[in-house]
């Protein structure tokens, strides 16, 4: 059967392969340990504050997972985003 020209052909060509070698995604030690200090700031962040007590604690699937509510939603994500601009925005 003919192929007609824009006609799909159920494969697309993306391009020549590209040669991925293991040294191209391993970080330099500098950076490795600059993640590791920023990582180490940020979870003594997280500890040096007081505790949230969630409003309740839901169980889905067998897992007990805490719910916040309102003014203790918003303290929540202040702190995750107070912590991510200490670690520099890095997960």
């Amino acid at each position: 059967m003919a192929v007609h020209r824009g006609q799909w052909r159920g494969y697309q060509d993306v391009g020549p392969a590209v040669k991925r070698f293991e040294y191209m995604d391993r970080m330099d030690v500098e950076e490795a340990d600059q993640f590791a200090a920023a990582r180490q700031r940020a979870e003594a962040y997280q500890q040096s504050l007081p505790p949230i007590e969630p409003d309740r604690v839901v169980e889905m699937d067998g897992r007990q997972v805490k719910v916040y509510e309102n003014e203790k939603a918003r303290e929540m994500a202040r702190r995750d985003l107070e912590a991510k601009a200490i670690r520099g925005g890095r997960r």
